[in-house]
C-alpha cells in the first residue's frame, strides 16, 4: 500500500482474476475455506471489475462529467500555474561515481521533459543545470496533451547516453532509479510505464562502450541483488502468474536470464549486502562472494554497509526496533549499535563520522540520536515541535552538529546543535521554522478524544493572523494502516503550502493502525478494530468544530490507498462530520480485494483479514464502503479518483463503489469521478508521473479550490 506525498507503505502489484457475468453472488471466489453466508449478496457491479468496452465506455462517460466541472472552474488555470511552477524543478535522481572522476547522473529534467542518464566529470554544481521557465508555454503544451517541450542541451562536458524519450515520447515512460554494478562497467536505469510502482522496466548500459545492452527485463519494485559482479538476481515481474512473482538471474555478459530454484528467496537491499532464505538457513551474502550465516535476528532491512562490516535494522523483541553491526569477517559477532527502546519507534540509522544516528519517534515527538561504539547515547537532539529531522551531520570542526529541518512550511534548511550545550544554537529556531515567504504561521498540537476514549495527538497548521471563527477551509489528511507514520510528522508539501498562505488549514492525525506509538498503537487498527480509524478521523473533525476553527461543511478529508478506504469508509458512517472527502486509489470493496488483489496476500489479509472466512467477512461487511452505499445515508461531497493502470489497487474497487453510490444517491449530483489516463497509484508523483502528475494534482487541487472558493 502507498500514500500520497513521502509517507510511506509497503510493496506490491496485482493481477486481475476475470469475471465474465455480472451475476455472480457476492462473493464467488474459488477455494473458499468457509461458506460467507453474511457476504452472500447479489452484486451488480462485478461487471466493473473486469476490462471490456463497455466498462471503457462507462469510464469515459463518468470522466467526462468531472472533468468539465473542473475545467469550467475558475481556479483551473491558476491552479495549473501554481502546480507547474511547484513541480517544474529539475533535479538529480540519482548520481554514481566511477573511478576516473565521472560520474553517471539520471537527472529529471522537469514537467514535460525527458529524464536523462548522462556522463560527465564531476566540477559542475547542481544549479548550472536549472533552466528557465517558461509557465505559460508549459501549461498550454501540457494542457493540450501536445507533444513535449524541446529538450535541453546537455552541457559541453557531458554525454547523454539514454533518455527516457527513447523509450516513448508521450509521457508514460518515466526513469526513477539507476545502479552501477559493482565493478563499475554497467549502468542499469529502471523505468516506470504508466505510473507502476510495483513493476519497473529495467534498461542495461555498457559504460566501456556507451550503449546499451539489446535486453528489457520487467524487475519488481526496482529491486535487485547483486551474485557477482556481474549478475543479479530479480523477481522477474513478467512472469508474475497466481500471485507469485518467480526469482531469476540476469548474467550481464551472456545477456541472459536463468531459473532460480525456487526454494530460495532474496531480502534485496540498497547496498551490495543481501539476505538469502533457504528452507534451513539463512544467510548475509554479497558480490564479493562472501556469506555469513545469521541465526535468530528478526531482520527488517538492511541500512548500510562499509566493505565487511553490515548494519541491520532488527524488528526488536517489542517491535520497537533496534539496530545490530555483523561483519563478514568475524562471523561469530553481533554487536548492537542501537538498543530497542520501548519508547521510541526506530524509523533509520545512518553514520555521522565514527558513530550511528537513530531516528525515530513516539507520538507527538521526534528524535535524533547518536549513539557511540559501545550502543550507548552520546548526544540526545529532539526535534523542534514544528519539524522533522532529515539528517544529521558533524560541521567542519567536529565539534557542533549540523541538523537538516523539514517544516510544513520550509524545507531544505539547517540548524546548528550546540553538542556541550545539549541545545540548538538559533533560540528562535521554532518561529524561524514556521516562517516563509515573509509570512509567519502557528502549528499546534491539540488532542482529540475518539469514541472508545483513546486520546489522538491532531497537528493543526494555519497562517498567523486568520481568525479562528468557525469557517476556516480545513483539510485533514490520513492514512490509518500498515504500521506507517501517517501524515502527523511535518513533511512540506509544495501545494499544501499553497493552501495555507490562501488562509486554509492543514490537519494531520494520528490515527490508529498507523504506528506512532509502536506496534500496539498499530494492532488497534487492524482486523476487526478498523473501525478505530474511521472513529478517529470523525474525532479529529470534531476537534475541530470544538475549537471553533471550522465546521463540518467547511471540513474536507483526504486519503489516498488505504487512507481512500479510511476516508471513504468514515464519510459514508459519519456523514454529517465532513463536507468534501477526497478519496484516492482506495481499497473500497472489502468483499472482493481477495479476489480484485490477489498478489498481495489476497487483499492484504495480514492486515484486514480475509473476507473468505464467515468470522471476517461479517466484520468487513459492516465497513466495505461499497456494502455501506447500500445504507441510505446521504453523502458528503464527494470526488473520487484513481489511475487506470494502478499496479497497486485495483481500479475496479473505485469503478464499483462510484457504481453503488450512483445507485443510491445519484440525483444528490455530489459524487464525482475521475480516472486519470496512464496513471498509477502514485499519480500525482511528478517523479513517477511527469506531466501526468502535474495534470492529476491540478484536478484535485481545482477540485479543493472550487469547494472551498478560495
Amino acid at each position: 500500500m502507498q500514500k500520497k506525498g513521502n509517507v510511506l507503505e509497503r510493496r506490491p502489484w496485482m493481477s486481475l482474476l476475470l469475471i465474465l457475468s455480472a451475476t455472480l453472488i457476492y462473493p464467488s471466489i474459488l477455494g473458499a475455506s468457509e461458506p460467507c453466508t453474511e457476504a452472500m449478496k447479489f452484486d451488480p457491479y462485478r461487471w466493473l471489475e473486469t476490462d471490456s468496452p463497455q466498462r471503457r465506455e462507462w469510464v469515459r462517460q463518468q470522466n467526462a462529467k468531472t472533468l468539465k466541472k473542473i475545467r469550467d472552474s475558475r481556479y483551473y488555470k491558476s491552479v495549473g500555474k501554481t502546480v507547474l511552477n511547484q513541480m517544474d524543478r529539475p533535479f538529480d535522481i540519482s548520481i554514481l561515481s566511477l573511478e576516473n572522476g565521472e560520474i553517471v547522473v539520471l537527472r529529471n529534467q522537469g514537467v514535460g521533459q525527458p529524464q536523462v542518464l548522462v556522463r560527465r566529470f564531476a566540477t559542475r554544481q547542481d544549479s548550472e543545470f536549472q533552466r528557465p521557465r517558461e509557465l505559460e508555454h508549459q501549461l498550454r503544451k501540457l494542457e493540450s496533451e501536445a507533444k513535449p517541450t524541446q529538450p535541453r542541451q546537455p552541457l559541453a562536458n557531458e554525454t547523454v547516453l539514454f533518455s527516457s524519450h527513447d523509450i516513448s515520447k508521450a509521457g508514460t515512460v518515466n526513469f526513477t532509479r539507476a545502479v552501477l554494478s559493482p565493478n563499475r562497467d554497467f549502468a542499469i536505469v529502471f523505468a516506470s510505464e504508466k505510473g507502476s510502482i510495483d513493476d519497473y522496466n529495467a534498461y542495461v548500459f555498457d559504460l566501456k562502450t556507451n550503449k546499451r545492452v539489446p535486453v528489457e527485463l520487467k524487475v519488481g519494485w526496482a529491486r535487485i541483488a547483486w551474485q557477482s559482479p556481474t549478475r543479479f538476481y530479480f523477481l522477474n515481474s513478467l512472469e508474475t502468474a497466481n500471485g507469485a512473482t518467480p526469482l531469476r538471474i540476469f548474467d550481464l555478459v551472456s545477456q541472459k536470464t536463468e531459473t532460480v530454484d525456487q526454494k530460495l528467496s532474496i531480502q534485496f537491499s540498497f547496498v551490495d549486502a543481501y539476505i538469502q532464505y533457504e528452507e534451513k538457513a539463512v544467510t548475509l551474502r554479497d558480490s564479493k562472494g562472501r556469506s555469513l550465516e545469521l541465526k535468530d535476528l528478526e531482520i527488517e532491512d538492511i541500512v548500510s554497509q562499509f566493505d565487511s562490516s553490515v548494519i541491520l535494522k532488527l524488528s526488536g523483541i517489542q517491535g520497537f526496533g533496534s539496530a545490530v553491526e555483523v561483519n563478514f569477517d568475524a562471523p561469530n559477532e553481533v554487536r548492537t549499535v542501537v538498543p530497542e527502546r520501548s519508547n521510541r519507534v526506530l524509523s533509520k540509522v545512518t553514520k555521522v563520522g565514527e558513530q550511528w544516528a537513530a531516528f525515530s519517534y513516539y507520538g507527538e515527538n521526534q528524535y535524533a540520536d547518536i549513539f557511540g561504539p559501545n550502543g550507548q547515547i552520546q548526544i540526545a537532539i529532539k526535534a523542534p515541535p514544528s519539524s522533522t529531522i532529515n539528517w544529521v551531520k558533524w560541521d567542519s570542526k567536529k565539534e557542533n552538529l549540523l541538523v537538516g529541518l523539514t517544516s510544513q512550511v520550509a524545507s531544505g534548511r539547517t540548524a546548528k546543535f550546540l553538542v556541550k550545550e545539549n541545545r540548538f544554537e538559533n533560540p528562535n529556531l521554532e518561529q524561524e521554522m514556521l516562517t516563509a515567504d515573509g509570512l509567519q504561521f502557528e502549528s499546534r498540537i491539540e488532542f482529540a478524544t475518539s469514541q472508545d476514549g483513546t486520546r489522538l495527538p491532531v497537528r493543526i497548521t494555519f497562517k498567523k493572523g486568520i481568525a479562528l471563527d468557525g469557517t476556516n477551509p480545513s483539510l485533514i489528511y490520513g492514512y490509518g494502516g500498515f504500521s506507517s507514520q501517517g501524515y502527523f510528522y511535518p513533511w512540506f508539501v509544495p501545494m499544501d503550502f499553497q493552501f495555507l498562505k490562501r488562509g486554509g488549514v492543514i490537519v494531520t492525525p494520528i490515527l490508529r493502525g498507523d504506528n506512532n506509538f509502536g506496534p500496539d498503537w498499530h494492532k488497534q487498527g487492524t482486523f476487526e478494530r478498523k473501525q478505530n480509524v474511521f472513529d478517529d478521523f470523525t474525532a479529529a473533525a470534531e476537534l475541530l468544530t470544538s475549537l471553533k476553527i471550522s465546521r463540518p461543511d467547511r471540513i474536507a478529508v483526504e486519503g489516498w490507498s488505504n487512507g481512500g478506504l479510511g476516508v471513504a469508509a468514515t464519510s459514508l458512517q459519519k456523514p454529517l462530520a465532513f463536507g468534501l472527502i477526497i478519496s484516492g486509489a482506495g481499497v473500497q470493496d472489502m468483499l472482493r480485494k481477495e479476489a480484485l488483489d490477489p498478489r498481495f496476500s489476497n487483499g492484504w489479509t495480514y492486515e484486514y483479514g480475509d473476507s473468505r472466512k464467515a468470522r471476517d467477512a461479517k466484520y468487513l461487511s459492516q465497513y466495505s464502503p461499497v456494502k455501506q452505499a447500500e445504507l441510505g445515508r446521504n453523502p458528503p461531497v464527494i470526488l473520487l479518483i484513481n489511475g487506470t493502470h494502478d499496479s497497486r489497487v485495483n481500479s475496479a474497487h473505485t469503478y464499483k463503489l462510484k457504481a453503488a453510490l450512483d445507485d443510491r444517491y445519484g440525483n444528490l449530483n455530489n459524487i464525482h469521478f475521475l480516472s486519470v489516463k496512464n496513471a498509477g497509484h502514485w499519480m500525482t508523483s511528478n517523479m513517477i508521473q511527469d506531466r501526468i502528475g502535474w495534470r492529476s494534482e491540478t484536478f484535485i487541487w481545482t477540485f479543493i479550490y472550487e469547494y472551498f472558493g478560495i
